[in-house]
C-alpha cells in the first residue's frame, strides 16, 4: 500500500517536472536541434557509406593514419 502511495507520488512529480521542461521554449528547442543534428550526422555518415559496423572496420583498416579496429 505505502509502495503504491509512494509509486504515484513520484510518478506524478516526475510528470510535472517534465512538463516543465517541454514547456521551456528554450530546452525544447535545443533538444529539437541536438535530435536533427544527430540525424543529419546519420545521414551523412550513410552517405560517406560508414552506416554499419562492416563498413567502420573496412574505413579503419583502408586508412593507415587510423588505429587498428582490435585497439578501437
Amino acid at each position: 500500500m505505502i509502495g503504491k502511495l509512494v509509486t504515484e507520488i513520484f510518478k506524478w512529480k516526475a510528470n510535472k517536472l517534465v512538463e516543465g521542461f517541454y514547456s521551456n521554449p528554450r530546452l525544447k528547442k535545443s533538444l529539437q536541434k541536438y535530435i536533427d543534428d544527430t540525424n543529419e550526422f546519420k545521414k551523412e555518415l550513410k552517405r560517406l557509406g560508414y552506416g554499419n559496423q562492416e563498413d567502420l572496420k573496412k574505413a579503419l583498416a583502408d586508412n593507415p593514419d587510423l588505429p587498428d579496429w582490435e585497439n578501437f
